[in-house]
């Protein structure tokens, strides 16, 4: 049995300093057992585990499974954004925590804030937003609308006078926007990543 992988996460948790329980904390596992479990090589990970695993451990996947010849991968720079926590009188209502997220040398342009959302198809997740009020027809947004952040695609049609909201869940209606309705309906912003939840 190949155990980089569980070898991995060890090595990374403690060159984080992190206890099993803060890392179980991170993964959202109820306490440590797991981890301890995970380290020994006794459960086996999906991939989406994994991706989570590399997420709050702040490496990549392919370090994880020993894929990897970089002898740092995890030195990416971090930046420290705000979380937000609501929406009241037409602007955002932002943490006084900020929270500090490592990010890739590409990621352009950077992310603003981030929004924790959940859905039945993914749980929870977080989401890094840009601010920008101007639409790009079938580029994710999130959206202010009946008192929810919304995370959708827009489209524009009938001279811009009908928006469509997507869901990246097919499972999830479409709503359409016309008219005096699009005065509740406030821009968040673009949606630059979104990432397992490790907070």
């Amino acid at each position: 049995m190949d155990t980089r992988l569980y070898d991995n996460i060890r090595k990374r948790r403690k060159e984080l300093g992190l206890t099993q329980s803060q890392l179980a904390a991170r993964m959202h596992y109820a306490d440590k057992s797991m981890i301890a479990k995970i380290e020994k090589g006794i459960v086996d990970l999906p991939q989406s585990k994994i991706i989570s695993f590399a997420d709050a451990l702040h490496t990549t996947p392919a370090w994880l499974m020993g894929w990897s010849s970089s002898e740092n991968p995890h030195n990416n720079p971090s930046v420290k954004i705000p979380l937000c926590t609501g929406f009241e009188n037409g602007n955002l209502v932002l943490s006084e925590d900020v929270y500090e997220i490592s990010v890739n040398m590409d990621d352009s342009p950077s992310a603003d804030f981030f929004i924790q959302m959940q859905d039945s198809k993914c749980g929870s997740f977080s989401v890094y937003i840009c601010r920008q009020e101007n639409l790009e027809d079938g580029i994710p947004f999130v959206f202010f609308y009946n008192n929810k952040f919304l995370l959708r695609q827009a489209y524009r049609y009938v001279n811009e006078t009908l928006l469509l909201l997507r869901s990246r869940d097919p499972s999830k209606a479409d709503i359409e926007i016309s008219g005096s309705a699009r005065k509740n309906l406030y821009v968040i912003g673009k949606v630059i990543a979104i990432k397992s939840n490790i907070l």
